[in-house]
């Protein structure tokens, strides 16, 4: 855990634990005085926004982000090759492929097909489910959840079924030109070797699901000589702007090595030998 680690869970430790203390005491008031849950109680009518301003920030981050993901995904495959850098004629240095890789990919597109289907009968044929009294029943907040559940399910759908069509590339390839990590449907880019400044094993914070908390996790970080230059090569304006404010935050809580970050994870067995190719690299620089 580096310092500026540190800071961040320090600060997020003073946000949270008097939100949790707030709550708790909140309860616990209830359970002994119930009056207090009385939807005309001040203190329950702060606590029902505050919890409703917390899940629409949540919310409102994820679907940024998926928008930007999205978004760049499409664009990225319409994207004039002569502005793109390109290190593919090169020697291939090494060449991963994911274990089960179209397996998992054909696995993930029926799920989300069938999360698909499910969704389009409630929206549109909900009496195939539903009895119609029920269907009657339903107000204005579960149409809207009905939704935007299925505006995001349907792109994940045709990114699968276009992954799938299309061919699977490897997850990270490299050359004696440079290197290209994508591990999912988005991709670094060709990242040339020349500006590749340093790179270190690290950690980066992220939301573990086991203890629903931020937790660290290890990483392999990179640091460009000009991140802008490859920054300027995103096609979508909302992803150009989120990479860059994820940089800025990467760079700071690793401390230097967060331009672009690779997740050990990806690399299984082969993990150490990616490590030895950036250090082989990085130190034929001038």
């Amino acid at each position: 855990m580096t310092n500026n680690q540190k800071k961040i869970f320090r600060l997020l430790k003073r946000i949270y634990y008097p939100i949790a203390a707030l709550m708790i005491i909140y309860f616990l008031s209830i359970w002994f005085k119930p009056s207090l849950a009385d939807d005309q109680n001040k203190v329950s009518i702060f606590l029902h926004w505050l919890v409703k301003g917390v899940s629409f920030l949540a919310f409102t981050i994820v679907a940024v982000g998926f928008v930007a993901l999205i978004q760049q995904f499409y664009l990225q495959r319409t994207q004039n090759e002569n502005e793109l850098i390109d290190a593919t004629d090169d020697k291939i240095l090494m060449k991963l492929y994911a274990r089960y890789q179209f397996a998992q990919t054909l696995m993930g597109f029926l799920i989300t097909l069938s999360f698909l289907t499910i969704l389009n009968i409630l929206l549109f044929q909900p009496t195939l489910i539903f009895e119609a009294q029920q269907v009657h029943s339903f107000g204005s907040f579960e149409k809207i959840i009905f939704g935007i559940f299925y505006l995001f399910t349907l792109p994940l759908v045709l990114i699968s079924g276009v992954r799938l069509c299309s061919g699977l590339p490897p997850y990270f390839i490299a050359t004696e030109k440079g290197f290209c990590y994508q591990p999912a449907a988005i991709s670094t880019g060709w990242i040339l070797w020349e500006d590749v400044e340093a790179f270190g094993e690290t950690t980066t914070m992220y939301r573990n699901p086991a203890i629903n908390a931020p937790d660290l996790k290890p990483a392999l970080g990179i640091k460009l000589t000009h991140p802008k230059k490859y920054n300027d090569l995103q096609v979508a304006p909302l992803f150009k702007k989120i990479t860059t404010l994820t940089q800025s935050f990467n760079n700071y809580q690793t401390e230097g090595v967060g331009d672009i970050m690779l997740n050990p994870s990806d690399f299984g067995k082969d993990y150490d030998k990616v490590v030895a190719l950036f250090k082989e690299r990085t130190s034929m620089k001038p």
